[in-house]
């Protein structure tokens, strides 16, 4: 068998172990470990079985996903393991299909423009990743037998719906608009009530009044009737010429 060609066991963590490291991106035991998967083959109840996918594959602390989008996740890779149990792959298989499978469901989160050919290409590249015996570019896991079981299971399960499980599981992006007035004015807020207001003390100390200015006007004219009666009193003070005053009056010699 391709155990025994490689030098390997059947099962057990030294082929799991052995297999991984011929290969540096290899998803064995990268997103579910092989004691998980005892555990799961060791379980009989689905609702059991899913609590421990869910918390194996880190769905259930994954604060991206809502309730519905985790049920729905979980849902589906207990398909994945289901039929994996099915096909009787042993651990290492089970893994690396179910870490594929994770891998291929979290393209349509990381870039919501992927499409299906997309998708189906890198899911395709991945098998053939872990299908073909090329280290450290590729390691040989799955015949091609199991290629072609699981191929068929991904198009009739994931790819089949896929516009389904991109609408669930594609992050909705939500513009707010924000109406503002004209020229940036403001409209002011509430005012807080009287009642809800902070006491505060204040002391309030009145200035001193300042001098008092005398008006201008009321200056000039004072000034002004200073001035008046200065020449008032001057034309008073002036001598009368009364010999000048009483030849003017008399009578002309030639009269």
């Amino acid at each position: 068998s391709e155990s025994e060609f490689y030098g390997l066991p059947t099962v057990g963590p030294l082929r799991g172990r052995a297999v991984a490291s011929e290969m540096a991106n290899s998803l064995a035991f990268s997103a579910i470990d092989e004691l998980s998967i005892q555990k799961l083959n060791d379980t009989h109840e689905t609702d059991s079985c899913k609590s421990m996918l869910s918390e194996a594959l880190g769905i259930a602390v994954d604060d991206d996903l809502d309730e519905a989008q985790k049920e729905v996740a979980v849902d589906f890779y207990f398909y994945c393991f289901a039929f994996c149990k099915e096909c009787g792959f042993d651990t290492l298989k089970t893994s690396t299909f179910l870490s594929i499978a994770k891998h291929t469901c979290n393209l349509i989160r990381v870039d919501a423009s992927t499409d299906m050919n997309t998708a189906f290409e890198k899911f395709k590249k991945l098998m053939l990743a872990h299908a073909v015996e090329r280290s450290p570019h590729a390691v040989l896991i799955f015949s091609v037998e199991d290629v072609e079981k699981l191929t068929e299971f991904m198009l009739n399960s994931y790819f089949r719906h896929f516009k389904l499980y991109k609408f669930i599981f594609t992050t909705k992006e939500q513009v707010t608009l924000e109406q503002q007035l004209p020229h940036g004015v403001e409209v002011p807020g509430v005012s807080r009530a009287l009642d809800n207001a902070l006491t505060q003390s204040v002391t309030y100390t009145q200035p001193p009044e300042p001098p008092e200015v005398e008006d201008p006007t009321a200056m000039e004219e004072e000034a002004a009737r200073d001035s008046r009666g200065e020449g008032a009193a001057g034309e008073e003070d002036a001598p009368v010429d009364n010999a000048g005053a009483e030849v003017g009056l008399g009578n002309s010699p030639d009269e």
